[in-house]
């Protein structure tokens, strides 16, 4: 399905004014954030001031994606466009996130970290 331009912008203004910060970086894709224009998007940012992002809510915003994606599986490709990440950035938080587990080269699963570790203790 094609976004355009108009429909990128829309969707990112929704996601700032309905989920604030730092949440709306994981409900919408970085495919359709990359189509709003730069000074659109600051001006959407800064017209609410709680979508103002960090590296810590981007982090956050991640973790609450995964939540609502309990055991799927994802190429580090499509976790890099969900996270906002660089590539090299986003393999590192999934290597050491007891939140994702690596299936193979490439491939990652989404855990429930609680729960594994309860199921270790048992």
């Amino acid at each position: 399905m094609e976004v355009t331009v108009e429909q990128a912008i829309q969707m990112v203004a929704e996601a700032i004014e309905e989920f604030g910060r730092p949440a709306w970086l994981g409900r919408v894709p970085m495919r359709i954030v990359r189509l709003v224009p730069p000074e659109t998007l600051t001006f959407l940012m800064e017209s609410n001031t709680s979508a103002l992002t960090k590296r810590a809510d981007k982090y956050e915003a991640l973790l609450e994606w995964a939540k609502d994606h309990l055991f799927e599986q994802f190429t580090t490709e499509q976790i890099v466009e969900v996270s906002g990440f660089s590539y090299p950035t986003t393999l590192k938080f999934l290597q050491e996130s007891p939140t994702f587990r690596k299936v193979k080269k490439g491939l990652w699963e989404v855990r429930d970290a609680d729960a594994d570790r309860k199921s270790e203790k048992s």
